[in-house]
């Protein structure tokens, strides 16, 4: 759970302004991200992990893997992924917001990973 910590504080300090977390879902293919330059298709990347990890933490959940508290906050770490993507977008994603984007979703990714094997409590 300190993993957790350390992506909300690493969000929390890209903004200082808190976003607070909605209740209904949010759907992934709702999220746009422009990327200048030639290379177009690299926003589609991060949307398509952002749309694999939502997908994953639903078959942990579907398969016992994940309680429902764990889905819950993972999703809620993956939102917080999305409306970064979203606040980026506004005003055309840069190379370094990119990148930015592509590692959080990378360590959120590798965190819904590690929460499905580790064994049951």
């Amino acid at each position: 759970m300190m993993v957790f910590a350390m992506i909300g504080s690493a969000s929390a300090a890209a903004s200082p302004q808190r976003w607070s977390t909605q209740k209904a879902p949010v759907a992934p293919s709702s999220y746009r991200i422009d990327v200048p330059g030639p290379d177009a298709r690299a926003g589609t990347d991060v949307l398509r992990q952002i749309d694999q990890i939502d997908r994953d933490i639903r078959d942990g959940r579907d398969g016992g893997q994940l309680s429902r508290r764990d889905a819950r906050r993972l999703r809620d770490e993956n939102r917080v992924i999305g409306e970064l993507a979203d606040r980026y977008a506004v005003g055309g994603t840069s190379a370094a917001e990119h990148r930015e984007l592509e590692t959080r979703a990378a360590v959120m990714r590798d965190i819904v990973g590690q929460q499905r094997l580790r064994p049951k409590r």
